[in-house]
């Protein structure tokens, strides 16, 4: 091949292959992951969901990674491999439920909480608090039940997911009333602090569970309390 052939832009030739006409030539195309992130997503919902119904039925303790596995249709190996733990696995789930779907945007983040820090009024703020606080109770209810049965019972994993449970409700309420008291929504004498204890205290699950689970109360009953029991404890009288 001549000088001029080599730079004539119809051969290609490379140091392994022969000179062949460019049309010839396989053309690589850039690598599409999405059929593998999509079986990803269906593998960690059938996890997901046979926890779930394993946890339910037969409790935490009785419930092994390996029986989640069978359920799920994966190995224990990708159960490891995409959870690292039982008490992982669990955290996941219970993140998922609390907020309602499995993607990865926390509730601070959801449009929901940003509607409570924009409104502008401050028995607003608190009736949207109310209402969210409901609704996701209404979801995590039975899980919940568990968590806290196995904590009370001296479960080390989950006296720990409750305690990670904790800590993450103390954050978000510290933001609420942050912005509750820039719109001036706090009772006159109320430090900060102590308005963060008594929201914390008012939004805990367990106080939920012994109104809801233990007394009885219906979802829209314990709503109508929170929304009353917060505007009493927080806003100006």
């Amino acid at each position: 091949m001549n000088h001029e052939d080599a730079n004539s832009g119809n051969i290609l030739c490379t140091r392994y292959l022969e000179c062949l006409p460019e049309t010839d030539m396989a053309v690589k195309r850039p690598y599409d992951n999405r059929l593998r992130s999509e079986q990803a997503a269906e593998t960690r919902h059938r996890v997901l969901e046979a926890t779930r119904g394993l946890l339910l039925s037969r409790g935490y303790a009785a419930t092994s990674m390996g029986a989640i596995a069978s359920a799920a249709g994966v190995s224990r190996e990708t159960l490891y491999k995409v959870f690292g733990s039982k008490s992982a696995l669990v955290k996941d789930l219970y993140d998922v439920t609390v907020v309602g779907d499995e993607d990865d945007v926390p509730v601070a983040d959801r449009p929901e909480m940003a509607a409570i820090h924009r409104a502008a009024d401050p028995k607003s703020k608190i009736a949207q608090l109310a209402a969210l606080s409901a609704d996701l109770v209404g979801r995590v209810g039975p899980l919940l039940a568990m968590i806290l049965s196995g904590a009370s019972a001296g479960d080390p994993e989950l006296i720990k997911l409750a305690a990670t449970s904790n800590e993450e409700r103390l954050i978000g309420v510290q933001s609420l009333i942050h912005n509750l008291g820039e719109a001036g929504g706090l009772r006159a004498g109320l430090s900060e602090t102590e308005a963060v204890d008594l929201m914390w205290m008012l939004l805990s699950p367990e106080v939920a569970h012994l109104l809801i689970n233990d007394r009885g109360w219906t979802l829209p009953a314990y709503q109508r309390w929170l929304d009353q029991a917060l505007t009493d404890a927080l806003l100006p009288r």
